[in-house]
């Protein structure tokens, strides 16, 4: 790294290079059902990877004069991440939707592919791990459901058909901005984060869109209802609820901005407080987050109903 200052200290610069090895992961699996504990887990060592990137961060003394500073901090972390090597002759140990894979960013996640709803039908499709488009009709008969686009009764889509989306729960890129200000004795100060790069598999979403009866979100007011109607939501059909199996339907962009902190302050002296033994009193207020700018439906981009993965 590389740390260094210019125009007499006005301007500040830290860069650094990392280049992370990371041997013995650990990742609860499966034992086998001969130790008498089915369902059970244990914590055990899977493999390596390695973490590498760049940082920046840059300080600048915005605003200097008698009455008045301003000060600005802003830092980026790039990160690269990818597993060298699995415990597992190398085949992908899966956690939820997403899979450790040798060659591929941690928690990628392996789904099936989406392909819509029919306009004529409302029934939903997916492709096949060969790209193939299948629609399932789950008003007939069990052998006819799966059909391709020329009526055709195929196979049906399973797990066999989830593919690498490419797409990982590991954040690409990192950061924040902090502004401060003094006028006086006032203060201010905003600080700001943002994180980008990486998903989020919405489980919620799929939850809140399923045709049991149970509580759903205003999207399913979008559900197909008449021939020739574009939409994403299927038309319900009450004792099937394939069409919200997992799949990169509810794969979310996690890409977030967040003031972190709006803090407002105004710092008292005098001979007064002096006398009183106290050098300086400052009286803030001070708002967390007071708001968050994200593309993500889900309640917030930063909490996680499971600690395993991005689900």
């Amino acid at each position: 790294g590389v740390d260094f200052k210019v125009d007499n200290g006005k301007y500040g610069f830290v860069i650094d290079y990392f280049n992370n090895d990371i041997s013995g992961l650990v990742l609860d699996a499966s034992p086998l059902y001969t130790v008498g504990v089915p369902r059970g887990s244990i914590y055990t060592n899977i493999g390596s990877m390695y973490n590498r990137g760049l940082e920046f961060t840059f300080n600048m003394e915005t605003v200097k004069t008698e009455n008045f500073t301003w000060n600005t901090s802003l830092n980026f972390t790039a990160i690269k991440n990818r597993v060298n090597e699995l415990i597992t002759a190398n085949a992908d140990i899966p956690s939820g939707n997403s899979v450790a894979s040798v060659g591929r960013r941690l928690g990628e996640f392996k789904l099936l592919q989406w392909a819509g709803v029919d306009e004529q039908t409302g029934n939903p499709m997916w492709y096949s791990k060969d790209g193939v488009r299948k629609t399932y009709n789950p008003s007939v008969a069990t052998a006819q459901r799966w059909t391709l686009d020329d009526g055709t009764v195929t196979t049906g889509i399973t797990a066999n058909d989830a593919v690498y989306t490419g797409k990982s729960g590991i954040p690409k890129f990192y950061g924040g901005l902090d502004n401060n200000f003094r006028y006086k004795n006032f203060d201010m100060g905003m600080s700001l984060v943002y994180t980008g790069g990486y998903y989020i598999y919405n489980s919620t979403r799929a939850n809140l869109l399923t045709n049991n009866f149970l509580n759903n979100t205003t999207e399913i007011l979008d559900r197909w209802t008449t021939p020739g109607q574009k939409t994403d939501v299927p038309r319900l059909f009450l004792t099937d609820n394939t069409a919200n199996q997992a799949s990169d339907r509810f794969l979310e962009k996690g890409d977030f901005l967040r003031a972190r902190t709006i803090s407002l302050g105004y710092t008292f002296g005098g001979n007064k407080l002096n006398n009183a033994g106290i050098r300086s009193l400052r009286l803030y207020g001070q708002v967390y987050n007071a708001f968050v700018i994200t593309s993500y439906s889900g309640q917030d981009p930063e909490v996680n109903s499971n600690r395993n993965n991005s689900n």
